[in-house]
């Protein structure tokens, strides 16, 4: 059954050969790639394999058993591991409960913000949550709002090292989190002047302060970043510049702490629900709660979560989930030993070492051999294989694969190319290319490519990545 599944909706999304006059034979295209392999600087190392899909037959390797920094790629095996562990229709709640007595439409007590690890409850879900509490009849709390965050053993900087300037893409980790833990942070013009105001609507977690330029144009290069705190409130600096005629926008910046950013967001969208919160946020509750359950926001099952964090390389999003196949209550190194145990029953991934779910991180590593490995795993686990397929972006169309392969041949086609990619570079120049390709003669080829190259910089990832889109293309023109 699997197999009769799986093999349409492959040539479906894959299929189509490319012209005869741009074919390799296997002699041929083995020599093309060892000439492309000797082009690559001395400073890069690379591993590289490429088997066919189903049958393992193998079409060229170089170092496949070296393992190296993965960077992105790494949410291939979060995504794996999470797939197989959860299932696809998992949904992560976060549920409020009332804790007191009530009293007609008041609340003598205080409310209990419980989270699972969602990775997604954004502020659209926030307003619902809010109005199905509103729902409940209760007008006024004269308590204030708690957060149980015990699922986490504790709030984590999980990417450490990174974000020192408060970015959002290294955003706390965290059991119950908002908007990826960043401050939503809405900027418009108006009579010539830059406005900025929290959103989803204000709210007394944090201070703004305004230090945008305005310059001509349309466009805009804007940051938030975290500058201390002053009476209990998170202060942000909102810089940069932003044009005269640019349409309203949003911008986010990490938080210092999670829970009360929650508290004070939901206090603020309940008042607009017709529900006061006396005290707003009052801090966190470790107590299982035990009160009346008053609404449950759940998540997109995770199927749409693993497309979002490998589509568009959401490190927050990954790091949640990786964090999550962790024993409760959740640690980085449960989920390091969870997914260390699941990649090292694999064959060819026995130096396999995965320390952030994100692939944020220059100390993971694996080899080209154990990605493969581990895609032809969930080739064969169908309910797995469907969701990863579809979760890594179509080749120059979306995601992170939307401005590659633009200096491939004319007769390749990059929307024949389902690819996760991977990129770090301040430390030294590392990317990645993992993912599926049809080859001339309709086959489906799984393949994997890691460069690490001892010098740091962006300027060394445009050669690296042409050279791993070239390795795709050549891919596409063997017939086996």
């Amino acid at each position: 059954m699997r197999k009769s599944l799986s093999k349409p909706l492959l040539l479906t999304l894959l299929a189509a050969p490319f012209a005869s006059a741009s074919e390799m034979s296997m002699e041929e295209f083995q020599n093309q790639m060892k000439r492309h392999v000797r082009n690559l600087p001395k400073q890069a190392a690379v591993s590289f394999h490429a088997e066919v899909l189903g049958t393992g037959q193998a079409v060229f390797s170089h170092d496949m058993a070296r393992s190296l920094v993965p960077a992105s790629n790494a949410k291939l095996f979060t995504s794996m591991a999470a797939l197989e562990k959860l299932g696809p229709a998992h949904q992560f709640e976060t549920q409020v409960y009332a804790e007191g007595k009530r009293d007609g439409d008041v609340l003598d007590g205080f409310l209990v913000v419980k989270g699972t690890g969602d990775p997604f409850l954004v502020s659209e879900r926030v307003w619902l949550l809010a109005r199905e509490m509103a729902r409940s009849g209760i007008k006024r709390v004269t308590g204030g709002i708690r957060v149980n965050n015990t699922v986490f053993a504790e709030e984590y900087r999980g990417l450490v090292g990174w974000g020192e300037k408060g970015e959002p893409f290294a955003a706390l980790v965290n059991a119950t989190s908002l908007n990826f833990n960043s401050l939503e942070v809405h900027v418009r013009i108006k009579s010539g002047r830059a406005h900025v105001e929290l959103g989803p609507v204000p709210h007394d977690f944090a201070v703004l302060r305004n230090e945008l330029r305005v310059v001509a144009g349309r466009g805009r290069d804007v940051a938030v970043r975290p500058v201390g705190a002053e009476r209990g409130k998170e202060i942000f600096a909102v810089v940069g510049t932003v044009g005269r005629e640019a349409e309203p926008f949003i911008e986010y910046g990490a938080v210092g702490n999670s829970a009360a950013y929650v508290g004070a967001v939901l206090a603020a969208v309940l008042r607009r629900e017709g529900m006061v919160v006396e005290k707003g946020f009052t801090g966190l509750h470790a107590e299982e709660p035990k009160g009346e359950l008053l609404a449950t926001a759940k998540s997109p099952p995770l199927l749409d979560l693993v497309r979002s964090f490998n589509t568009y390389s959401n490190n927050f999003m990954a790091e949640q989930v990786f964090l999550s196949l962790g024993s409760v209550p959740a640690t980085p190194e449960k989920a390091q030993e969870f997914v260390r145990t699941y990649l090292q029953n694999l064959p060819g991934c026995p130096d396999a070492d995965i320390d952030a779910g994100s692939g944020l991180s220059f100390s993971s590593r694996a080899s080209a051999q154990c990605f493969v490995s581990a895609l032809q795993r969930s080739h064969r686990e169908f309910r797995v294989f469907a969701d990863l397929l579809g979760s890594m972006p179509v080749g120059g169309k979306t995601g992170t694969l939307k401005g590659r392969f633009l200096r491939n041949g004319s007769g390749f086609e990059a929307q024949k190319v389902r690819a996760k990619t991977g990129t770090l570079f301040s430390r030294r120049a590392v990317t990645s290319l993992v993912g599926f390709t049809p080859t001339a003669s309709g086959e489906t080829v799984v393949f994997a490519i890691l460069q690490n190259d001892e010098r740091s910089g962006s300027g060394f990832v445009s050669p690296m990545r042409d050279w791993e889109d070239k390795c795709v293309e050549y891919l596409q023109r063997l017939r086996l």
